[in-house]
């Protein structure tokens, strides 16, 4: 679509209220003049606009947020009740990348960790991003919020921050006595002996136990193999699903500076 179309728009008749064309008039002129921007945007319950963290690029350093509960292709609302979507962080990694005014990259975490679906490429979104990059943890840095931190070249926190969790989990919740109790018989009618696997009312059965399990410690080899590549030799026993403060995780090589602020220390070297 050419800049002469785009303008052209600015001026037709449209179905849209005052502020959809407000913001399509930014976005239409961002575009024109060659400024991508990530807008990450969410929703309440009854679909109204919940302001939402962005990055921002201040003397060249962006700031990405990363908060909550981490998942892929988050519906609006579920963005408006504080998830944190993976493909905002990627798009925001490929607008900070792209601008050449952007020496280093800080990941402003605090996130109890969420989806596998979505985590190793945001990783490697992190790892190839080409400019220095910070996980910097002020609340919760664990689980997948962890994996995220370490595609960073130095993970930074705050004395009282809680980090690693490394390790998956499925959980089953076997409801099959209350639903007895009630008088009521779940039957499932399913096309292999794995399918249905964790069917409300309905127990697992041994095949779909082993499945389950095979497939969570599939996940947790290829999280701690990332763990072990990013931040070198690393003790099993430190990868058992547990936290750490900020000085413990430094001892166990999870970490790497402890700061009271990010921004008073960005010029200073990683500490060993």
């Amino acid at each position: 679509m050419t800049h002469t179309h785009l303008l052209g728009l600015l001026g037709q008749p449209a179905l849209i209220t005052s502020t959809g064309y407000t913001a399509a008039k930014s976005l239409i002129l961002a575009r024109i003049a060659g400024q991508p921007q990530a807008v990450r945007e969410g929703s309440g319950p009854c679909g109204e606009e919940v302001e939402m963290p962005q990055m921002a690029i201040e003397n060249g350093v962006a700031v990405i947020p990363v908060a909550g509960i981490l998942g892929w292709k988050l519906s609006g609302m579920e963005k408006g009740s504080g998830c944190t979507d993976y493909c905002d962080i990627i798009e925001d990694i490929e607008i900070a990348s792209a601008d050449p005014t952007v020496t280093t990259i800080v990941f402003d975490i605090d996130s109890p960790g969420g989806m596998v679906s979505g985590v190793s490429e945001c990783a490697d979104a992190i790892a190839m991003s080409g400019k220095r990059t910070i996980a910097y943890g002020s609340g919760l840095v664990c689980s997948a919020a962890y994996w995220l931190a370490c595609a960073c070249d130095e993970i930074w926190a705050t004395p009282s921050a809680t980090i690693g969790s490394i390790g998956v989990y499925v959980p089953h919740h076997d409801v099959t006595e209350m639903l007895a109790k009630e008088g009521i018989k779940v039957r499932l009618f399913a096309s292999g002996t794995l399918k249905g696997a964790g069917y409300p009312g309905v127990p697992l059965t041994e095949a779909q136990a082993v499945d389950i399990q095979a497939t969570v410690d599939a996940i947790n080899v290829d999280f701690q193999a990332f763990v072990t590549a990013a931040r070198g030799a690393i003790d099993s026993g430190d990868m058992q699903g547990q936290t750490f403060r900020a000085v413990e995780a430094q001892n166990r090589g999870l970490l790497d500076v402890i700061t009271a602020d990010w921004e008073d220390t960005l010029s200073e070297p990683v500490e060993s």
